[in-house]
């Protein structure tokens, strides 16, 4: 996991061949990009941005993904995400879903959360679970945020 703000996170780019790009690519993002899904290049990579209301915690679940690091960017507003550190001891809620590339797991003792504001950046790789679009000081607020997968590379 790496948390930082867009304008650090070329610092990264040493972490995957087509970090550089996509960072380029956000910091080049317009505030009034519609919403939807965006190719990034011939990177295998892609945005999709998106607008919703934050939700209380006790309405998400945690997510894995295998074939795709996830890069969280907020464009305005903040949320929390509820992080669990690798899959023991969570306990699947259901098979890996290979066509979506996720799967979903119960709380676990240990998770913990990271708060993003407007500006920042949080890299997730497939041992970092994470339940985003959370409240943040328990209130609700809309969140304006671009999330790119980016394929994993052995």
């Amino acid at each position: 996991m790496i948390h930082t703000e867009l304008s650090h996170a070329g610092r990264y780019t040493a972490v995957h061949p087509h970090l550089g790009e996509i960072v380029e690519y956000l910091k080049n993002l317009p505030s009034d990009t519609a919403l939807g899904r965006y190719d990034i290049g011939s990177t295998g990579s892609y945005a999709l941005v998106q607008r919703y209301e934050t939700v209380d915690p006790s309405e998400r679940q945690l997510e894995g993904h295998r074939h795709y690091i996830d890069l969280h960017y907020i464009m305005a507003g903040g949320e929390e995400l509820v992080l669990g550190n690798g899959l023991p001891p969570h306990k699947p809620l259901g098979p890996f879903a290979d066509d979506k590339d996720v799967q979903f797991f119960a709380d676990g003792p240990g998770d913990w959360s990271c708060v993003l504001g407007t500006g920042e950046v949080l890299i997730l790789f497939p041992e970092d679970l994470h339940k985003p679009g959370c409240h943040r000081n328990r209130c609700s607020e809309e969140v304006f945020k671009v999330v790119v997968k980016i394929p994993v590379v052995t």
